[in-house]
């Protein structure tokens, strides 16, 4: 009897183990992460976020959604979108950053800062040139404070916009470059 006790409880488990075995080569495959589909992914998120903000920017004013994304800490998806040279940042950005908080605005200033050297054309598009706005050329493409690194890579990557539309502002951020 105790013969077949044990063959009965080895063929449960040669069945068992079988069975997940079977799953195992039978399921799906599961997508596997790369770098580059985490970088689209993010890349859509925030896309997504800018859309949703340019329709907010329209129907309820710039101010209103730059009160409402402080207080909903939203302003990491426009940093994010400046971050990955978003070319849709840049009308969002000119148009929040006059109705934003002073802490606001020093957080957008050091990412615009931050993004030149990787993003100068989205960066000189979201730029104002009037001189009482409150982030101008002068506070992004001054020197002060950076390293001698992100003054060369700026300079160069200023260098290579051709955007007549953007060509003031690129000559204006050299000049600044140049003389900080």
């Amino acid at each position: 009897m105790s013969f077949i006790r044990r063959l009965s409880t080895a063929a449960l488990i040669s069945l068992t183990m079988g069975l997940c075995l079977l799953d195992a080569h039978t399921a799906p495959l599961q997508p596997v992460m790369t770098p580059s589909s985490l970088t689209t992914r993010a890349q859509d998120r925030a896309g997504q976020a800018l859309h949703t903000l340019s329709l907010d920017i329209a129907s309820d004013g710039a101010a209103v959604t730059a009160r409402a994304l402080s207080q909903q800490n939203g302003w990491g998806n426009v940093t994010s979108a400046l971050a990955q040279g978003q070319p849709e940042v840049a009308p969002l950005l000119s148009s929040l950053i006059p109705e934003s908080s002073g802490h606001t605005t020093t957080l957008l200033r050091r990412s615009m800062k931050s993004a030149l050297p990787r993003h100068p054309a989205v960066v000189l598009s979201a730029l104002r040139e009037q001189t009482d706005s409150p982030v101008s050329p002068r506070d992004v493409c001054s020197a002060k404070g950076m390293s001698r690194h992100w003054r060369k890579t700026a300079t160069q990557a200023v260098a290579t916009v051709h955007d007549i539309r953007l060509s003031n502002r690129a000559r204006q951020c050299l000049r600044l470059l140049h003389d900080s």
